[in-house]
């Protein structure tokens, strides 16, 4: 009986592993559906007055079309299935349907667009907001809707420094 090295084993096993995450991340290829990345969703906010930037990948050399308030772009997926087009920037408004046509239909419903603030800071920040703006009850009338991080305490042991943090 033939006892294989463990060197041997140990390669065979790297590339199983290889030929495996290979098909994995290019399955999608051999089928031809049409994927976008995850940051694409129902519900999301584009940012106005900038180009609409879509992407995605695809069977390689597959037509692609986009359409989003009513104007469509068409492109063909490149040698390695990467897609990608380009839409004119508009103003706030929606919500609208983002509609992606290859082999599959892909479409994101209730896509609005305008700004999108993102603020940060210390529990000054929280007072200063409540203070100027009633914008918590007007959410339903100007689409501005807040979302205010729940106030916790944790503690977190670091070594043998002991922190309380408040978030």
């Amino acid at each position: 009986m033939h006892r294989e090295k463990k060197s041997d084993i140990w390669a065979k096993s790297v590339l199983l592993a290889a030929a495996g995450m290979f098909l994995a991340l290019f399955a999608h290829s051999a089928r031809g559906e049409v994927l976008l990345p995850k940051v694409f969703a129902d519900h999301m906010v584009i940012q106005r007055r900038m180009p609409v930037h879509v992407w995605g990948w695809a069977a390689p050399h597959e037509k692609v079309s986009v359409t989003f308030r009513g104007e469509a772009e068409s492109t063909t997926a490149n040698d390695l299935g990467q897609w990608e087009v380009y839409l004119t920037p508009g103003e706030a408004g929606g919500p609208f349907p983002l509609e992606i046509d290859g082999t599959n239909e892909v479409v994101f419903k209730d896509i609005l667009v305008g700004d999108l603030w993102i603020a940060s800071g210390q529990s000054n920040i929280e007072d200063e907001y409540q203070a100027s703006s009633g914008m918590a009850t007007s959410c339903l009338y100007v689409m501005v809707c807040v979302l205010m991080q729940a106030r916790s305490r944790r503690v977190i042991r670091s070594g043998s420094m002991v922190r309380r943090l408040s978030l």
